[in-house]
């Protein structure tokens, strides 16, 4: 071994060609080395600097899929629609006077009836901030939040297109509708925006935007709603998650009755009306509620 140690450095300490062809040998061994541990370096942190953001659109995708999910999960709407037929019915006095007793005559009554039949339609989601909207007697047409002119948040808009399809909604026939009737939307996109929670900082608006998640959305005939989201890379692959909420139908009828009772009597310039007024409702309440039946990413 000191043989060879002393071998070595007398080459190295040589002036000789042979040694200093060595020295140039080992030197250029050394840079080829060193820049394949360089390239190896640099090849690393790109691949880190890909992975985080292929992370952070994975992770839009999927957290915007289970916000949806918590959002609308065994969230429900609920149509009332009723009937309520009026039946006026009046009688006319004509008062007269016998000349002969001094007494007042009442003569045989005319009898006059009338029915109307009105419709109304109220819709409430159970989605934050869903009251009660009453509906216009609007055709359908298949796209409710423009043609009723009232503004449905985007479940009670679903219910309502399920529930009535293109029928007018205060009508005879719209009182048998029922849920599903059959009625279905292709998919329709939208665009999921990230917003920064409170107080947290170090991300730009540019940033924010690329995290940005496609979705579509469909309503199947028999009330499924799926929804597909998906990132939005210039290049590379790109992430998808699929959401399925699955309906449930409840409905409910009922018939009130009121009026009827003393009449209502009113002067007339040859005697006197008497009029009575009696309404029965009838009241149909159908509710869908959807429930989260997968979420595949």
């Amino acid at each position: 071994m000191r043989a060879l140690r002393k071998q070595i450095f007398n080459k190295l300490s040589s002036a000789r060609g042979a040694s200093l062809t060595m020295a140039l040998l080992l030197f250029l061994v050394c840079a080829v080395v060193g820049s394949v541990v360089l390239a190896a370096g640099t090849a690393a942190a790109g691949r880190i600097s890909e992975r985080a953001q292929s992370d952070q659109r994975y992770f839009a995708v999927t957290s915007a899929a289970e916000l949806l999910a918590k959002e609308l999960d065994g969230k429900s709407v609920t149509i009332v629609r009723e009937e309520t037929t009026t039946t006026t019915k009046v009688k006319t006095y004509t008062v007269g006077w016998n000349a002969v007793t001094g007494e007042e005559t009442v003569g045989t009554p005319s009898e006059d009836s009338s029915t109307v039949t009105t419709y109304t339609t109220a819709v409430k989601s159970a989605l934050p901030g869903g009251t009660d909207t009453a509906l216009e007697n609007t055709d359908m047409g298949g796209n409710v939040p423009k043609e009723v002119g009232v503004e449905l948040n985007f479940l009670a808009a679903r219910g309502v297109k399920l529930l009535f399809g293109a029928e007018a909604c205060n009508t005879e026939a719209a009182m048998d509708c029922s849920f599903p009737s059959g009625a279905r939307e292709p998919a329709t996109s939208l665009e999921l925006l990230p917003s920064l929670g409170e107080g947290v900082t170090g991300i730009s608006a540019e940033e924010l935007a690329s995290l940005a998640v496609s979705c579509t959305y469909e309503l199947k005939s028999d009330g499924t709603l799926v929804f597909r989201l998906s990132d939005q890379p210039g290049d590379g692959d790109r992430f998808t998650a699929v959401l399925t909420l699955q309906p449930s139908f409840d409905r409910s009828e009922r018939t009130a009755k009121s009026g009827g009772g003393s009449p209502t009597v009113t002067p007339t310039s040859s005697g006197y009306t008497e009029t009575t007024a009696s309404s029965v409702t009838r009241t149909v309440t159908a509710t869908v509620t959807w429930s989260v039946a997968s979420i595949e990413s």
